[in-house]
């Protein structure tokens, strides 16, 4: 067993390993918690997005870390702190933030840079899964779906390399045996 440490708080836990890095988030003094990167018997400290919380909760093999930070900035109320996502790659953070101020929950990403997670209002009335890439950001999976199958996404909360999504849906046209009820999907992409 091998002790990770702290920031100077008393509780730390893990997330996600490649095969040089550990990810996850560690108290502060204040026992606050920030996420971190563990590597070469050292943990960094990842910091935050202006707010006074982090975690960092996946990486993928290349390094790329995906994570979810505070903000005190949201819907033109800088007092109130909301959640947003960032991928943290060699020093560079990028936000995933959406433009209608939501918490933003990513789950998952894949050697591509691929994000994928729940954007939440909330009410849960308006929640939905995401899929984020840089070059084209946050994108609703209910819309890359075909609405004929019945089914409305629910979360996203994993993606593989090429591209299949893993998450829950709900399904109430009929169709299924389990209308009303969960259940898991596989999302695979069109080629």
């Amino acid at each position: 067993v091998t002790y990770l440490g702290t920031f100077g708080g008393s509780f730390s836990g893990a997330y996600a390993l490649n095969e040089d890095t550990i990810v996850g988030y560690a108290a502060t003094a204040d026992e606050r918690v920030h996420a971190f990167a563990f590597e070469n018997s050292q943990m960094v400290d990842l910091g935050t997005l202006g707010g006074d919380e982090s975690i960092a909760i996946d990486i993928s093999r290349s390094g790329e870390i995906l994570g979810v930070s505070k903000a005190n900035y949201a819907s033109g109320d800088p007092g109130y702190p909301f959640w947003v996502g960032f991928v943290y790659r060699d020093g560079v953070v990028t936000e995933i933030r959406p433009s209608d101020g939501r918490d933003v929950f990513p789950a998952a990403i894949n050697d591509h840079g691929q994000v994928v997670g729940v954007l939440a209002e909330t009410d849960d009335l308006d929640d939905y899964p995401f899929l984020w890439q840089e070059a084209t950001g946050i994108r609703n999976l209910n819309d890359l779906i075909d609405p004929a199958i019945g089914c409305r996404l629910v979360t996203a909360d994993d993606i593989n390399a090429s591209g299949q999504v893993v998450g829950l849906a709900v399904c109430d046209d009929g169709k299924y045996p389990w209308d009303d009820s969960f259940v898991g999907v596989l999302l695979t992409p069109e080629s």
